[in-house]
């Protein structure tokens, strides 16, 4: 195979591609290779047998052959990630979801009960300031960010 010569709009669609084929298998065999693993809200079953996930991680090496050898014939460059604006992009889209605990934002699942309507505001509200706080702490990192200030 070689894909060598294609213009440039093309390979950048197909390295675009190709990147993100790569993120879903890394991640997908980051889970196999790691087994069970518990968080907060959720606990991830470790119910692939031993067999079940060689072979699943030897395919997914496989594609991944694929997926370096298409990058190279391409040429493109590899690209570079920053930690900084991944936590940054991760992070932009969290401070959104704490605002839809709030009793009036949750009518549409029918009335909160009037006595547990403080309460949940109130767990809305520390929401909130807690990814408000982890985002000051993130904007201290920004270019002539100190912690505290947000962009």
């Amino acid at each position: 195979m070689s894909l060598a010569g294609l213009p440039e709009n093309h390979c950048r669609s197909i390295a675009a591609t190709l990147r993100l084929m790569e993120d879903r298998l890394e991640e997908v065999a980051g889970w196999i290779r790691g087994g069970a693993r518990e968080a907060m809200t959720w606990r991830m079953a470790d119910d692939l047998d031993p067999s079940c996930k060689a072979a699943l991680l030897d395919r997914i090496e496989a594609a991944l052959a694929l997926i370096g050898h298409a990058y190279r014939e391409i040429g493109t460059p590899k690209e570079e990630r920053s930690l900084l604006r991944f936590c940054n992009g991760a992070l932009g889209l969290t401070w959104e979801l704490p605002p839809d605990l709030r009793p009036e934002r949750m009518r549409g699942f029918g009335e909160v009960p009037l006595e547990l309507a403080p309460e949940l505001a109130d767990l809305a509200r520390r929401l909130e300031g807690a990814v408000m706080d982890v985002e000051r702490a993130l904007a201290a990192a920004l270019p002539g960010g100190k912690e505290g200030e947000l962009p």
